[in-house]
């Protein structure tokens, strides 16, 4: 995109994970970033064809004093065009949860062939798997010296709750189209860095191997 950069433009970057604002600040500038989570929707695409029950919102935030002004100039455009948005006050705890909640849903969906009902379905080894590797989230968070709780697990449980049940997360969609999925931003962010810090990940390990096997079988 670096025909489209110019003196005044601000970058958000909805990408799921926690390293993309990461890879864009080093390339363009950390100033002219705002942190960026999409989140609350449950569109699905197969073709050209674009189904969803929610819309969700964009929440933004700003990391430190270089990004306030882009994110009121943000804030003030998304009123005009009037684009559902919240500002978070924690804009990392707020990236870092919703990492927590697609490490879950997105490859327990995907390794267990399923959709947002069943990976919410309690007491099956799908809904187990997704919440032991969301709370392997949470200590790894914490290692980072970001704050995640046991409520920020059961506030984003109670989001996927609101969601058609017969929808499914991007990777799932990934492995219905047999494309390669998002599996290193999540699964393969989280064993890294979880070796760095002594904490066990064996959710996502059992997930990451499982996603590669369906991966190979394409």
């Amino acid at each position: 995109m670096k025909n489209c950069v110019g003196e005044n433009t601000v970058i958000l970057s909805v990408m799921n994970g926690i390293s993309s604002e990461k890879i864009i600040g080093e390339r363009y500038g950390h100033g002219r970033l705002i942190d960026t989570v999409a989140q609350g929707m449950d569109a699905m695409k197969f073709g050209s064809k674009l189904t969803y029950t929610k819309m969700g919102e964009l929440r933004i935030g700003a990391e430190d004093a270089s990004q306030k002004e882009n994110l009121e100039q943000v804030a003030a455009y998304f009123d005009e065009i009037k684009m559902p948005y919240t500002v978070e006050e924690d804009i990392l705890r707020r990236l870092w949860g919703k990492f927590m909640l697609n490490v879950g849903v997105n490859q327990t969906c995907m390794d267990f062939e399923t959709n947002y009902g069943g990976a919410l379905e309690e007491g099956s080894r799908a809904h187990e798997t997704m919440l032991a590797a969301m709370r392997e989230v949470i200590a790894l968070a914490g290692a980072e010296g970001i704050r995640l709780t046991e409520e920020d697990l059961e506030e984003y449980i109670a989001i996927l709750r609101t969601l058609s049940p017969e929808g499914m997360p991007s990777m799932r969609q990934d492995a219905v189209s047999r494309r390669p999925s998002e599996v290193e931003m999540f699964a393969g962010t989280v064993i890294p860095m979880a070796e760095r810090h002594g904490i066990p990940v064996l959710a996502n390990r059992f997930l990451y191997e499982k996603i590669k096997e369906i991966e190979a079988s394409y």
